[in-house]
């Protein structure tokens, strides 16, 4: 009977073999980055994405060469013999290196009939004043000239056909001070120019005032905001299509109303905002939004790249920000509904104080010193990849001790333009909503220092989700659920799913790698699914397993005592010895078996428990023939 025994055993582990090493996971060798200290990290707090959130930002718009965002010389080590998030996700990530096709040319009429302007003779500050309704065709060059209009409830198209116009007074370039409308036109293959002073009192190179402003054509604008912003509207600002080469030393584009964006290339390099929308000034709030159906756009700037005191709206385009504030932050809802986005930041990449939704087919990509995505409400359900890194910074405090800091720029000697860094403690999760994250569809990818994912209340469902981070993969004050085709793959962690009150997998798949826990809980309940834990499950009130498929190998003498519906083994290992990293290691009950690589060092201590929907002992194979042990079927529960 024996020989019978060893050798169906000898036939079961041939078969493994070929379908082993699927459930790989990584090492768990500690990185020799300092750790930060959980107490000195402190909270982030609602703030408003104004001019006067970081009013000591530099004045001087970064330049190309300027470094932003994240350095990577900050990354934590890694064990280059573990998988990472961007291997685990393998292919899905070339969705933002595909090729740009956003940066649509906005639609032209042909225009014969129309007043020609040569702006030559504007020197001196001499001014071409319009009065009244037409097309006004504008070329020539000037180093102190101006366009100004002044034509109450009639509309204005200026069509620019190669001027070159900088105005060294105390106004902008290109001024409507009153109107019903201004439209301006870059001609088919023109190149323009316009530019301010620092002496401008009217805050634009290109301002319109008490109308609404509409941008496009098929040639191209560079336009250098010298006082304060590139281009500006008080009212409603589209923009169809074109060329745009903007630098500015604060907004680069400020509708503030609201900002359109149709269509369009963007080279943008502000000391403040990108696109901005929304003013906060006290007493005077105006609420904005900012709404990107198209376009091209590559954003440098010193504070935030998407910018709006209400909300923003992203459906589509490709855009790219370089910060050392956030990419996008709105007081009101941020919702993505499309689009690639690739994002680098220092604070906060994607901050709402409300609520975040990502739908349709957008892809994200984010790398940050701060959190990836932070808000009050977060709601996932996209086709597309969310893809978060967060690299800590860190600092030596004056007792030699490292803390993990964020870079702010303060002035130096009350001056305007002499600056440098000052660290404040920030956080450094993934992602982190304060009531709920919900997950219905998506392809996520976390490698954060801190927490993977963070809220009081996470749910989840048909998503595949891969976390990597040196705390806490999943993290509730509350419940978390997860369920339907749902795919969870924590290939490092400290605690892999935390939740104060409950966790529920009702379906599904789950491998998690953890340091200490792999589940902690008060409840714990698995309905069904498959599921590969490294370290036990900790729970205080109950677990319950009702099916599936269950294994889990713990470093302590019981990996879990559990209250099923169906049949367990648990136990330990004699010769744990063998139990090291790399080694492969197979458990089998009946027709249920789960092979795998052992991802860290079990070999001072290794128990295991296997669950199945089968009548049958536990068979351990460890190594290749090197050890086999049975495991006697445990009690259960019903």
């Amino acid at each position: 009977m024996k020989k019978i025994l060893a050798l169906a055993l000898a036939l079961i582990f041939v078969l493994m073999l070929a379908s082993c090493g699927q459930e790989t996971v990584p090492s768990s060798t500690p990185s020799t980055t300092p750790s930060s200290n959980d107490n000195t990290n402190s909270s982030s707090t609602s703030s408003n994405p104004s001019d006067s959130e970081n009013p000591d930002a530099p004045v001087t718009p970064p330049s190309e060469d300027t470094p932003l965002g994240p350095d990577n010389k900050d990354e934590p080590s890694v064990d280059v013999n573990r998988p990472t998030v961007e291997s685990v996700l393998g292919n899905v990530l070339d969705v933002f290196t595909a090729e740009d096709t956003y940066g649509n040319e906005g639609k032209i009429s042909s225009y014969t009939d129309y007043t020609n302007v040569d702006v030559t003779g504007l020197e001196g500050g001499k001014q071409y004043k319009i009065e009244k309704s037409g097309i006004y065709r504008i070329t020539g060059k000037t180093a102190n000239g101006q366009v100004y209009i002044k034509a109450k409830d009639q509309n204005v198209i200026l069509l620019l056909d190669g001027v070159d116009i900088t105005y060294a007074g105390s106004a902008p370039a290109i001024y409507a001070e009153s109107c019903a409308s201004v439209t301006i036109v870059l001609a088919e293959n023109s190149v323009n120019f316009v530019s301010d002073t620092s002496v401008n009192g009217e805050a634009s190179a290109i301002r319109v005032r008490s109308c609404d402003l509409t941008l496009g054509g098929k040639g191209r604008l560079v336009v250098k905001g010298n006082a304060k912003h590139g281009i500006s509207c008080t009212k409603n600002l589209v923009i169809n299509g074109g060329s745009y080469n903007i630098t500015s030393v604060r907004h680069a584009i400020y509708g503030k109303l609201s900002l359109t964006i149709n269509g369009g290339k963007y080279l943008i390099n502000s000391a403040r905002s990108g696109f901005k929308s929304g003013d906060d000034e006290v007493g005077k709030e105006v609420e904005g939004k900012i709404t990107i159906n198209s376009c091209s756009a590559d954003i440098r700037c010193n504070t935030n790249g998407i910018n709006s005191y209400g909300i923003v709206e992203i459906n589509d385009g490709k855009i790219q920000v370089e910060a050392d504030g956030k990419a996008v932050t709105a007081t009101k809802d941020v919702n993505i509904n499309g689009g690639t986005l690739i994002f680098k930041t220092a604070e906060d990449s994607i901050k709402s104080d409300q609520s975040i939704n990502i739908t349709g087919k957008a892809n994200i990509k984010v790398t940050t010193n701060g959190n990836g995505i932070e808000c009050v409400d977060l709601a996932i359900s996209t086709t597309g990849v969310v893809y978060i890194k967060t690299i800590p910074v860190f600092t030596e405090d004056v007792n030699g001790e490292y803390k993990m800091v964020s870079g702010e720029y303060v002035l130096v000697d009350g001056t305007e333009t002499g600056y440098t860094k000052r660290f404040t403690l920030t956080e450094c999760k993934g992602i982190e909503a304060d009531n709920s994250i919900t997950i219905s569809k998506a392809t996520i990818g976390i490698d954060s220092y801190e927490d993977g994912l963070n809220s009081a209340l996470i749910e989840a469902s048909s998503a595949k989700i891969v976390i990597a981070t040196k705390k806490d993969a999943m993290d509730s004050t509350t419940n978390i659920t997860l369920g339907g085709t749902i795919d969870v793959n924590v290939i490092e962690s400290n605690k892999g799913i935390k939740a104060d009150s409950t966790v529920t997998i009702n379906s599904g798949k789950t491998t998690i790698l953890a340091e200490t826990d792999a589940i902690k809980a008060d409840t714990v309940s698995i309905v069904t699914g498959h599921h590969v834990l490294y370290e036990k499950v900790e729970y205080v009130t109950n677990f319950t397993l009702r099916g599936g498929t269950l294994v889990c190998v713990s470093t302590t003498n019981k990996p879990v005592e559990v209250k099923a519906t169906i049949p367990n083994a648990s136990g330990s290992i004699s010769k744990k010895e063998l139990c090291t990293y790399g080694k492969q290691f197979t458990v089998i009950m009946g027709t249920e078996s789960v092979c795998f690589q052992l991802p860290k060092d079990y070999s001072e201590k290794c128990s295991v428990l296997f669950a199945a929907e089968c009548q049958s002992d536990c068979v351990v194979i460890i190594g290749e023939n090197e050890k086999t042990e049975t495991l006697t079927q445990g009690s259960f529960y019903s």
